[in-house]
């Protein structure tokens, strides 16, 4: 009743949308499967909601899975936010193919990086290691993909064979590239 409500004052989108949204909160665990109404009203305010962390935590929870492109729009427009690591955590649980999806160009947003390296997620290292092994990328991606494979233990190893493999691209003009040489010889083989 209160999602249904929350929607027909236009006027006040901003209130209706927190009410809808601290119902939906409550509604945490309930299987929508069995009241299609719930699951339209809860898409609802996924669909309201779109474009802010707050969509991420409803899609996430309420494993709203025709929503996930949602999410990789989130994911490119506030690679800050700190929502977008658990954004990046649903997709790769539900859709990995979305996510490398955003890596397939050939200069990916450093920002955006660095939210696939928070989210701790290893199915990516393999594409971001290639982005930092490519001496044809610009540096500053390259620092980015370094700084994304270490957030997460895999990536790190995975860093660590490309060293010894000497794989990764001395960069004189990066000291950050140069200077991870060092600590990347001082890792245990995986």
């Amino acid at each position: 009743m209160v999602l249904a409500t929350a929607f027909t004052s236009p006027a006040r989108a901003d209130d209706s949308s927190d009410v809808a949204l601290e119902a939906v909160r409550r509604l945490k665990g309930m299987d929508l499967s069995s009241n299609p109404a719930l699951r339209s009203a809860v898409e609802n305010v996924a669909d309201r909601l779109r474009g802010q962390a707050a969509s991420v935590e409803v899609i996430r929870d309420f494993d709203l899975r025709s929503r996930a492109a949602h999410l990789v729009d989130f994911v490119s427009a506030h690679p800050e936010d700190p929502a977008a690591a658990d954004a990046l955590r649903y997709l790769a649980r539900v859709d990995a193919g979305l996510v490398t999806k955003l890596l397939a160009p050939s200069t990916v947003p450093p920002a955006l990086l660095a939210a696939i390296g928070r989210s701790g997620q290893p199915e990516w290292n393999e594409r971001i290691g290639a982005m930092l092994a490519n001496p044809s990328s610009p540096a500053g991606m390259r620092e980015a993909a370094l700084d994304a494979m270490v957030q997460n233990e895999p990536g790190a190893r995975h860093v660590a064979d490309l060293a010894r493999k000497g794989a990764l691209p001395g960069d004189r003009k990066s000291t950050r590239l140069n200077s991870s040489h060092e600590w990347i010889s001082r890792m245990p083989s995986s």
